[in-house]
This record gives C-alpha cells, structure tokens and sequence, in this order.
C-alpha cells in the first residue's frame, strides 16, 4: 500500500483532499433537483428532499439515478392507474418503497410477498423479526442473506443498522394502499405463480393480502390466457389454475364473475386428451 503511495507521489506533485458529503448537502442538492424536474407542491417536494437525503446520504450521483427512477415509477402508475390516482397522488410512499427496493432489495421482495411484514417493519423497530407467521416462500438459510435460521429453529429477517434507521426515521410516511401499489406493479410475479399451487395455499396467500376479486378475477383471466394460449400448456399449469378457479366459484358466490372467464377454457378442455 505505501508502494502504490508513493508511485503516485511521483506521478503528481499535489494531493487534494475532497471531503466527505454530510446529509445538509445531499438534501440541498435534492432538493434543487426536485425543484428543476418535478410539479410537486413546496411541502412535497421538501419532505421528498428530506426523504432522499436520509436515504443516500453518501453519493449525489445515486441521487440522479434515483430520481430518474422515481420519476419512471410515476409516469408507470399514471397509465396503470384508473381514477382515483390513489398512487401517483402520495409520491412520499412510492419514493419509500422505490429506496427499500434499490438498497434492499431482499427486503423489498419478501415484504411483496406478505404485506403485513410492510407494516410490522413500520412499528416494530427491532433489528430481528420472526418470519414463521408471515406467507413467504420457501426460505434457506445464506451466508449473505438477510434471513437468518435462529436457535428456535424459525427463520428470522436480521435487518442492518440502516435499514433499522430509515424504517425508524420514515415511520410517519405510511399508507393503507400498499396493496394498491404492489397489485399494479408490472414486475410482481409472486400472484400469478400461486394461481398454480394447491388451492389451501392459494387462499391463504389472497387472505393474507386483501386482493379485491376484480383483481383476482383479473389475474385469472390473464394467466390462463398466458399457459392456454399463448403457451399452449393445458397439462403442465393451465389444468392447475382452472381447477383452482372451480374451487373458488364453488366455494364463494362473490366469485360469479370468475366462472364466466374459465367456461371458455372447460369447453376447450373438452376436445383435449386430458379430460
């Protein structure tokens, strides 16, 4: 090390030392950022500055990309969003869940999964939270990970002294549309891929998660266009989600609407091998 020092002493004749960025200027940058590129109303656009800053208090250029992905984020939600704009009018909490996402993104994939682990995140600021009551996938345990098997023998979120900070210093900025945001997001996947499991799994994942049946209903419909048609797999999915869809038809009359998307594909299925 005092080799490459010194060879770099001889290469230049002066040494400028640039100081590190305390929270004030990331939150003075921000927030000229924000006043040049975004129509927010003054008190948004300081506590989004304030937001920020808390967020990544270490490197400007991350602030750019950010916005730049915040600003994706709302022009997404604008077209997916029917009135009322429930989303793309509380920009506070997507800047929060879009900061969750890219610093930990672990996190941000097991909290859309069960939504509750949102809220606990919210009160409870405890560095080590159970996971066993939460609906998750199947957890391992990873060096690396944020999931940790405790000496109970549950698996536990052993969250990092950031995270712990900003989840504390962010504990006013909530919302009751979190479901909201994670039923539009386009990259969430988790939904679809529970329409295959077995039907005690499925229901207790919508229960978990307060789906609307316009939406479930819609999920349907687009899965069984996905593995029908579009993939012509009947026999390895498409069977599965059907038959999910019977159960749900029998079991609960709110889903009328359901019945009327999976008659098409029985009447398929019946000039098919397979029935």
């Amino acid at each position: 090390m005092n080799e490459s020092k010194e060879y770099l002493r001889k290469l230049f004749n002066t040494t400028l030392r640039i100081n590190r960025y305390s929270q004030n200027d990331i939150f003075d940058y921000t927030r000229s950022l924000i006043e040049k590129h975004f129509d927010f109303d003054q008190e948004t656009k300081l506590k989004l500055s304030n937001l920020i800053s808390q967020g990544f208090t270490s490197n400007p250029r991350r602030v750019i990309h950010f916005l730049n992905n915040l600003k994706t984020e709302m022009n997404v939600y604008e077209k997916l969003e029917e009135e009322p704009k429930m989303l793309t009018r509380n920009v506070l909490f997507i800047a929060k869940i879009l900061i969750i996402k890219n610093e930990w993104n672990e996190l941000y994939n097991l909290i859309s999964y069960d939504l509750r682990l949102l809220k606990t995140l919210e009160k409870n600021h405890s560095q080590k939270i159970d996971l066993l009551k939460y609906n998750l996938p199947d957890l391992s345990y990873d060096k690396n990970s944020m999931v940790n098997f405790s000496s109970e023998g549950n698996f536990q979120l052993k969250l990092p002294s950031e995270a712990l900070d900003f989840f504390r210093l962010t504990r006013n900025i909530k919302s009751n549309i979190e479901e909201h945001y994670f039923r539009l997001k386009p990259t969430n996947n988790y939904f679809n891929n529970q329409l295959i499991k077995p039907y005690e799994k499925l229901i207790k994942f919508i229960d978990s998660n307060n789906f609307s049946i316009k939406d479930i209903v819609s999920v349907f419909e687009r899965e069984l266009h996905n593995h029908i048609i579009r993939r012509k797999s009947i026999d390895i999915g498409g069977i599965d989600i059907l038959k999910n869809g019977i159960l749900l038809c029998c079991n609960n009359a709110s889903f009328e609407n359901l019945r009327s998307v999976i008659d098409p594909y029985l009447k398929q299925l019946t000039t098919t091998s397979i029935m």
